[in-house]
C-alpha cells in the first residue's frame, strides 16, 4: 500500500510486481490511490477466502476480489445508508474467524457478510465520541485489543461488546506509557507489545494487567533505538521486530533479553 501510488503486489514466482491504481471510469478499480498515511501502517488485510481489504485514509474501503481480480468498494454515499462511521479509515484487520474489521477517525465497524457492508460497532465507555482505532490485534476468547489515537489501549469484546479502557496513570511506571498507540503485536507468551511515538514502548501482560515500558537509548548496545515507533510484528520464532520512522529496525530476542538494531548503511549492499 503507498501514498498516492495504489497498491503493489508482489508475484515471488516471476519476481515481478504488478501495480493496481484507481481509475476514474472504473468502478471495479481501487478506490483511492492514497492508502493509509506515513503514521497509519495497518492499511492491508486478508480474509480466509483470499480477499484483500484495504483502508483508504479519505475514500473509505476497498476490497479486491482474487476470484474475480476486481476491486468491490465501501464507501458513505449521500442517501444511503452509513456503511461506515467515517470514510477516514486507518486500519483494516482480519481475525482468526475471518471477521473483517475496520478503524476509523469515527470508531470501529465490522464487515457483515451476509448483507455485504459494514456496521457501526459502538464501543460502550465514559466518552460520547468514538475513538480513533489505528491498529487492532485479535487475544484470546473473543477479544479485540484496539490502540488508539490519545485515547490508549481498549480491551473489546466481541462476544459481550464491553470494553475495558487503559490509559497512562501518571507516577505509576506499571501502567500504560503514551496514550497513543500506533501498533500492537502479540508474541509467543501473550504479552502485547504497543508502539509509541514518544520514544516509548509499553508490554502489557494481560493476564495480570501489568505494563512494562521500554525508553529508547541510542548511546546504550542492547537498548531501545529510534524514536517514534511506528509498526510492531511478532514472528513465528519468538522475535518481535520494532520499526521506527527514522529507518530504525530494532529486533527483541526473548531468550537473550536483548534488542538488536539493524539500520541502514551506504557502504553495505546487504544492510536495511
Amino acid at each position: 500500500a503507498t501514498q498516492g501510488g495504489g497498491v503493489n503486489r508482489y508475484d515471488p514466482n516471476t519476481k515481478t510486481f504488478a501495480v493496481f491504481r484507481h481509475e476514474r471510469n472504473d468502478p471495479a478499480s481501487l478506490q483511492s490511490d492514497t492508502l493509509g498515511s506515513v503514521y497509519y501502517k495497518q492499511a492491508l488485510a486478508e480474509d480466509g477466502q483470499g480477499n484483500i481489504w484495504i483502508a483508504s485514509f479519505a475514500a473509505g474501503v476497498s476490497r479486491f476480489v482474487r476470484a474475480e481480480q476486481r476491486f468491490k468498494r465501501y464507501q458513505n454515499k449521500p442517501g444511503d445508508a452509513p456503511l461506515l462511521p467515517d470514510d477516514r479509515v486507518v486500519s483494516v484487520y482480519a481475525d482468526r474467524a475471518g471477521q473483517v474489521w475496520a478503524g476509523t477517525q469515527s470508531g470501529l465497524a465490522r464487515y457483515d457478510r451476509e448483507q455485504d457492508r459494514f456496521v457501526r460497532v459502538s464501543i460502550p465507555w465514559k466518552r460520547d465520541v468514538q475513538p480513533v482505532v489505528r491498529s487492532m490485534h485479535e487475544g484470546r476468547e473473543g477479544v479485540l485489543w484496539l490502540g488508539t489515537e490519545g485515547d490508549g489501549l481498549l480491551r473489546f469484546d466481541t462476544v459481550s461488546g464491553t470494553a475495558e479502557q487503559y490509559l497512562p496513570q501518571r507516577g505509576d511506571r506499571n501502567s500504560l506509557a503514551a496514550p497513543l498507540i500506533s501498533a500492537i503485536a502479540i508474541d509467543r507468551n501473550g504479552f502485547l507489545w504497543l508502539t509509541h511515538y514518544e520514544k516509548q514502548l509499553s508490554i502489557f501482560d494481560p493476564e495480570n494487567e501489568r505494563f512494562y515500558r521500554h525508553v529508547g537509548d541510542d548511546n546504550s548496545p542492547g537498548r531501545l533505538h529510534g524514536s517514534e515507533l511506528s509498526d510492531a510484528y511478532a514472528d513465528r520464532d519468538g522475535r518481535v521486530w520494532l520499526l521506527s520512522h527514522t529507518g530504525v529496525l530494532n529486533k527483541y530476542d526473548q531468550n537473550a533479553y536483548k534488542f538488536e538494531l539493524y539500520r541502514h548503511d551506504d557502504d553495505d549492499a546487504f544492510s536495511l
